[in-house]
């Protein structure tokens, strides 16, 4: 899958039977854009000396064809040699959490449901597929939702 001219990503996923649909986007930083450099020690498999760049995620959900979510996820890209990722830390407050690398993007958070208890969110694409695997949970019940993305 590739970047626009920019480095810019954008997938747009659909639900399967439902009127909803949503698009993450990002940029992927240009090898030119990191500083310093990262290794793999050999002797502790610890990252050191990586190469960090800051970046952000966005997801919009629409629904009947209105916005109705906007997330921006925060988060650093890392540069180890041939391997990219991208890995933000988790918001005390939304306990919103996004992570990129070359096979997968996931995208999780928490919000508070009418019936005043907590939902968790889980979407996860896997890249090579496009296919989109959302997940709820709340207070023990579980709902998933599969979907196909396009990549532009």
């Amino acid at each position: 899958m590739s970047f626009n001219d920019e480095g810019k990503r954008y997938l747009a996923c659909f639900r399967k039977l439902d009127d909803s649909f949503f698009i993450i986007s990002y940029y992927k930083p240009k090898e030119s854009w990191f500083s310093g450099f990262g290794k793999l020690d050999s002797n502790t498999q610890q990252l050191v000396n990586a190469r960090k760049l800051l970046a952000g995620l966005d997801y919009r959900h629409y629904r009947d064809g209105v916005q109705d979510n906007l997330k921006h996820c925060f988060g650093r890209w890392k540069n180890i040699t041939e391997f990219e990722s991208y890995e933000s830390g988790r918001n005390a407050e939304s306990g919103l959490k996004c992570f990129v690398d070359d096979s997968e993007i996931s995208y999780s958070y928490s919000f508070q449901n009418v019936k005043d208890s907590t939902t968790d969110y889980h979407l996860a694409i896997r890249l090579s597929t496009l296919r989109s695997v959302e997940t709820f949970t709340a207070a023990g019940d579980r709902d998933t939702y599969i979907g196909n993305c396009a990549a532009f």
